[in-house]
């Protein structure tokens, strides 16, 4: 998995709240060795009542963009907890 730098209040990684869902998209192109798994969720037959989300699954990073103005608002990142062990003979 790979490791995002989280700024709370302002965004995780290469993404800032308040960037436009068009220069996400962007981002997520020019690196899209670091993001080659993305999944879009919108409402066809309610865009401007459903948030639209990207969900980057290989970060556990979802963005939610705000449904009139196409903004990320949120960006969330469960916490996960990761523990690793090794077992020494001795």
């Amino acid at each position: 998995m790979l490791k995002l730098s989280v700024f709370p209040g302002q965004g995780v990684g290469h993404f800032i709240l308040g960037h436009p869902i068009g220069l996400v998209t962007q981002v997520l192109k020019e690196h899209y060795t670091e993001y080659a798994h993305v999944e879009l969720a919108y409402s066809d037959a309610s865009p401007l009542a459903v948030e639209t989300l990207l969900h980057l699954p290989d970060l556990g990073v979802q963005l939610v963009f705000d449904t009139a103005s196409q903004r990320l608002k949120v960006c969330i990142r469960p916490a996960i907890t990761t523990l690793s062990c090794q077992r020494t003979e001795g």
